[in-house]
């Protein structure tokens, strides 16, 4: 899936100046192949559990990348990206806002709005639904459960951030 997540953003136009939030970077598994595409500093990884990014550290990608990569890695429950004080270029939630209530989706997709450059891209993920008995009106962080959404609600949360091109 990082490799995967990683061809996405590439194709996407990313390179290796950009400035890049990994929303629940969790284990690095993408991480592992943008920190060593980017130039030192642009890569910022967000996770709630401290100990899936020391793992990371000590078994997948070693203090010497981190040291030589300056990654901004913090690891909080708030879902908030203000804390690294910069905007960016691409945001990437892979597998997050499937296991999120409305209301943390729409929180989150608000921070993301904050923190976007004029020409940012989020490549998120979301599971549809067309049946709308079976889309998530169930509260905050769901997790292990997975949760769905109608494309129609995914539009809806969009636009109410404030995500160009949603109106």
């Amino acid at each position: 899936m990082g490799a995967t997540q990683f061809r996405l953003l590439c194709t996407l136009g990313l390179r290796e100046h950009h400035r890049l939030l990994d929303f629940g970077c969790g284990s690095l598994r993408a991480g592992r192949l943008f920190l060593p595409y980017l130039l030192p500093g642009p890569y910022h990884g967000l996770e709630p559990n401290r100990w899936l990014i020391e793992d990371a550290v000590e078994h997948e990608i070693g203090a010497d990348l981190l040291r030589i990569k300056r990654p901004v890695l913090l690891h909080h429950d708030t879902f908030s990206c203000k804390e690294f004080g910069t905007g960016f270029d691409y945001l990437l939630a892979q597998s997050i806002f499937s296991h999120c209530g409305p209301d943390l989706v729409a929180r989150v997709l608000g921070e993301f709005a904050a923190c976007m450059g004029g020409d940012a891209i989020a490549a998120v993920t979301f599971l549809h639904t067309a049946d709308p008995a079976a889309e998530c009106r169930d509260a905050g962080w769901i997790y292990p459960r997975s949760v769905h959404y109608q494309p129609t609600t995914i539009a809806a949360l969009l636009r109410d951030a404030g995500f160009p091109g949603t109106a």
